[in-house]
């Protein structure tokens, strides 16, 4: 293996390190802090950036010819250095030049010509000259030395040329990349994101790639179905008839190995068999994710294809997020019914408490009924709550007329939105008993004493009245 190291600013010495020969101190502490990271510290690297091979395929290019692929990154944060690994098939390919991108170098503007001029010097060493590379890897190094600023976003990296020697095939694979993007102990450390590798062929081939894969939306409720399109092209030599399937995953790289894409292990929205595409062809299949009973959630979706072709890095295509929220649902509740007095007598008054909630998604607007066993009491309507609150309502049993008796206190809700609310079996709420007595009997006596009081005065009276006119 090769180790090409380009410095981002000008040294009064140009060094390089070559099949671990020993360079300047200067330059071995530079290495240090590029290499020196053990993969255990590796942060968990976000599917937002990623390095990738473009153009992604080359194709056709005969024995003898030479062809250019840049690396370049996307959705970089703020960046000090990167590293690159890649590797190919040495019986069909050979590097033979490399260049450094604009990514870290960048360029101002000559304010007299208007020319792009470099901001920072680079130098570019590797040996021998002649061929950078008879082996089939090839690592390359960048950092910005001193206190030059970081650089983020999208960019190139780095440009290969490669030779083609042969007919036949080969994975341009970017087996590991870094970007140095985090501190530890006052230096650079790398975290290592997801690779897109690019292919090279020159003979007759079979491939089928996942292109893309859209979401007819980014949120939903659990219970509601989402729609993907899945775009599917033909890019061998070949017709070809080909099983597609969708993947929701809560998981999708492992954190151990960020280049390892962990899917298709948590659910299998669908499966399309027997698709046939001609040579160059594309087609847009159609899948329907039914989400009744799936947990809520964030789940990265993939379309992969399942036949096994010659070049397997791009018969898989993540994109993107859907997420699902518990579902939107109708529910009220009855939770509690209290009256003021177990025991009364007929003709006295019971005052009853019934608190109401709504533990839906909506604001409600419903009515509540109270009951002595199956005779209604009274009625309250237009009680209305927004979701998540609750309210308690007050009647009055005026029990003039009923019997004696002990009789159950209940209160009921029909179901709110039609019969589609969620859960009705909350509706009615029963709490104990009321009894009634009768009214309590005359006393005999008391009111006989009185009458022969009545009678005594009466009679007092009449005398005195015959006295007087004798």
């Amino acid at each position: 293996m090769i180790t090409i190291l380009v410095p981002c600013k000008n040294l009064k010495k140009d060094l390089v390190h070559i099949e671990g020969k020993t360079l300047s101190s200067m330059f071995l502490i530079m290495l240090f802090l590029l290499v020196s990271t053990n993969k255990s510290d590796v942060a968990t690297a976000s599917p937002t950036t990623y390095v990738y091979v473009d153009p992604s395929v080359v194709r056709g290019v005969t024995p003898t010819n030479s062809f250019n692929i840049n690396i370049s990154v996307a959705g970089a944060p703020q960046i000090y250095a990167w590293e690159i690994f890649i590797e190919w098939n040495p019986s069909v390919l050979n590097v033979t030049s490399v260049k450094e991108g604009d990514f870290l170098h960048r360029w101002d503007i000559d304010p007299f010509t208007g020319e792009k001029i470099p901001k920072y010097t680079t130098t570019l060493l590797y040996s021998p000259p002649e061929e950078p590379n008879p082996e089939r890897k090839l690592k390359v190094l960048c950092t910005l030395l001193g206190d030059e600023p970081w650089a983020s976003g999208d960019g190139w990296l780095l440009t290969l040329g490669l030779t083609v020697k042969a007919q036949g095939s080969s994975v341009l694979e970017l087996y590991k990349t870094s970007l140095f993007d985090r501190m530890e102990a006052g230096a650079p450390a790398p975290t290592y994101y997801p690779n897109n590798d690019g292919f090279f062929y020159n003979i007759a081939f079979h491939n089928i790639a996942v292109t893309n894969i859209t979401a007819s939306q980014i949120k939903a409720e659990a219970d509601e179905p989402v729609d993907f399109n899945v775009t599917v092209a033909n890019e061998g030599n070949y017709s070809e008839t080909f099983d597609v399937a969708v993947y929701a995953d809560i998981t999708t790289y492992n954190p151990l190995n960020p280049d390892d894409v962990l899917v298709g292990d948590e659910i299998t929205v669908g499966t399309q068999t027997g698709t046939t595409l001609d040579e160059g062809a594309t087609k847009t299949l159609s899948f329907t994710w039914n989400t009744t009973g799936v947990a809520e959630g964030s789940y990265t979706i993939s379309a992969k294809s399942l036949l096994s072709d010659d070049d397997t890095r791009d018969n898989i295509f993540i994109n993107g997020t859907v997420k699902l929220s518990p579902p939107a649902v109708h529910d009220i509740a009855i939770t509690n019914v209290i009256p003021s007095s177990t025991e009364v007598t007929i003709g006295e008054n019971v005052t009853i408490k019934v608190t109401v909630k709504n533990e839906g998604s909506f604001n409600e607007t419903f009515y509540v009924t109270v009951y002595y066993d199956n005779i209604v009491i009274a009625n309250q309507t237009n009680v209305a709550l927004t979701n998540g609150t609750s309210t308690t309502l007050t009647f009055t049993w005026g029990t003039k007329g009923v019997s004696e008796g002990t009789y159950t206190i209940s209160a009921k809700a029909p179901p709110v939105n039609g019969e589609r609310e969620v859960d009705t079996t909350d509706n009615t709420f029963t709490d104990g008993t009321v009894k009634i007595r009768g009214a309590t009997a005359p006393n005999i006596l008391i009111y006989a004493l009185a009458g022969i009081v009545i009678i005594m005065i009466a009679a007092a009276v009449v005398i005195y009245i015959l006295r007087f006119r004798k």
